[in-house]
């Protein structure tokens, strides 16, 4: 296709209209709609670019008392409320491929059906003076659903490049559903469906929750076998039970001793860089990184997200000073019920610490893989109590011990496949690094290191505060992480030693 084609899609808008039951006009599309287009324009050295106007969706708040949110959604909101307004950096953004007997009025039934079964999709938020966070049901609601028309070879990139534009809008939480619908469609068929939410409302793990579910409605057009969903305050319920105080106090107690005996980190002030913008962001797009990764899963006989957490920690350590540096790691409990049938977001940080002193990447993997399970037994608890617990012992003598964050992103954490050391270091010479961002809105994070796929590569983003490590040094601490895990591929010994642990 030229680069210069201008291909125009017709774009419909309709609203999702969620009741107690299925509304009897099953007309999902409005297909002749005049006023809303979607322009995919073609440019030299560019990607599509999606334009479309966005008339935000208000709602009637319903009668009412408000109840408390979980855990996790009050710390998501605190981390919401120190971006200044610039809270669409929590939208999150799911892509669905629909079996391809999917009729626009068994997508329209699937839908209503999801929102019916999770509240946190159908709530509004807000807080209150005495500082709860509170959500409210909402029993009647309405969610903007576009149809975007394309040709099969088009389909994914006009989904991405609706999600990417749509994430980049706040959500107004206390007046409008954490929901944006769009449905991409060949042909008036539709194949894709594309969620916009609030971290608010889910996680990753919650949408990958709802793609199951979704596709079994779609297949089965039953929900009949689904364990039912629980509400909002169930959950909360359960937190603030005898038996959910005791954890989360458990948690506090770890939390507290763990950091009072790290050493405190801290960086070379020749490895800032003070820049405005204040917070930059680089990205490096390996080949090379699954392919070492898996040959160190192999060796050491742990997960890759073991291995990843390893390598992650000796590159933080080597900036901060510190043979035991401290992560912030997101973990989603989802393990037992009524959590594992709810989207609602329940991950919170853990306090992940490794010694990486005295060996190799393959001990510290190990190391880490132990390390890890403290981590996920203590990542429950009221994040306020915390803080405060943290304040009052003195745990928190060095700001960086919290302020370094990891997140692991990948939606396929089976161990990668093993290359020849010898192509992984010829692809380290195919890596790319830029930068993606620069901004002076950012959290009380100093350092935040995201693992993504790419296909057959890896992305792997560290931002920074330039105060704390400068635009150079953000650009070789990537480089030396890459760098790192394919040099101790090359010492591993070539025979297979059996298959990683999962």
């Amino acid at each position: 296709m030229s680069w210069r084609r201008r291909v125009t899609h017709e774009i419909a808008f309709c609203r999702l209209e969620i009741t107690a039951s299925f509304p009897s006009v099953a007309s999902l599309f409005l297909r002749k709609q005049q006023d809303e287009r979607l322009t995919v324009t073609h440019g030299r050295g560019s990607a599509h670019r999606i334009k479309s106007a966005s008339t935000p969706v208000f709602i009637e708040l319903p009668e009412g008392k408000p109840a408390p949110v979980t855990w996790g959604q009050h710390a998501i909101w605190d981390a919401m409320a120190d971006l200044d307004g610039q809270d669409q950096q929590f939208n999150l953004s799911w892509i669905i491929s629909l079996p391809a007997s999917s009729t626009p009025l068994a997508v329209h039934r699937a839908v209503c059906v999801l929102v019916q079964r999770h509240e946190s999709l159908r709530s509004v938020y807000g807080k209150a003076a005495d500082g709860t966070v509170w959500y409210r049901p909402v029993g009647r609601v309405y969610i903007p659903v576009r149809w975007l028309e394309a040709s099969d070879e088009e389909a994914g990139e006009v989904a991405e490049k609706f999600a990417s534009e749509t994430k980049s809008h706040r959500f107004r939480h206390e007046s409008e559903p954490p929901l944006r619908l769009a449905v991409v469609g060949t042909s008036g068929n539709p194949r894709l469906v594309v969620f916009v939410v609030s971290h608010l409302a889910t996680d990753f793990e919650g949408l990958r929750l709802v793609e199951r579910e979704l596709i079994q409605l779609l297949e089965r057009d039953s929900s009949e076998s689904m364990p039912p969903a629980p509400a909002l305050l169930e959950l909360t319920r359960l937190q603030r039970s005898e038996r959910g105080r005791r954890g989360g106090e458990r948690s506090v107690n770890y939390w507290v001793k763990t950091l009072r005996k790290a050493p405190p980190m801290s960086t070379d002030p020749a490895l800032g860089d003070l820049r405005s913008p204040r917070h930059w962001k680089g990205s490096l797009v390996s080949k090379a990184l699954p392919g070492a990764v898996g040959v160190l899963a192999r060796e050491s006989r742990v997960s890759s997200a073991a291995v990843v957490l390893a390598g992650v920690s000796w590159t933080v350590g080597r900036y901060t000073g510190t043979h035991q540096p401290c992560l912030m790691v997101m973990f989603n409990n989802r393990q037992r019920e009524p959590y594992r049938s709810s989207v609602s977001p329940v991950a919170l940080e853990g306090l992940f610490t490794v010694d990486t002193s005295g060996a190799d990447l393959v001990e510290i993997a190990r190391r880490a893989a132990y390390a890890s399970l403290s981590t996920y037994c203590y990542a429950q608890y009221s994040k306020p109590e915390l803080l405060t617990r943290i304040a009052d012992s003195g745990a928190d003598h060095t700001p960086l011990n919290r302020a370094c964050w990891f997140n692991d992103l990948r939606l396929n954490h089976e161990p990668p496949q093993t290359g020849q050391v010898e192509d992984l270091e010829r692809e380290i010479e195919r890596s790319v690094f830029r930068w993606v961002e620069q901004t002076d809105t950012h959290g009380h994070e100093a350092i935040t290191i995201h693992l993504t796929e790419r296909g057959d590569c890896w992305e792997v983003t560290m931002s920074a505060d330039t105060a704390v490590l400068g635009p150079r040094s953000i650009q070789n601490a990537l480089r030396e992480l890459e760098l790192a895990f394919v040099e101790a591929a090359r010492n591993c010994q070539s025979e297979p030693h059996g298959a990683p642990a999962r």
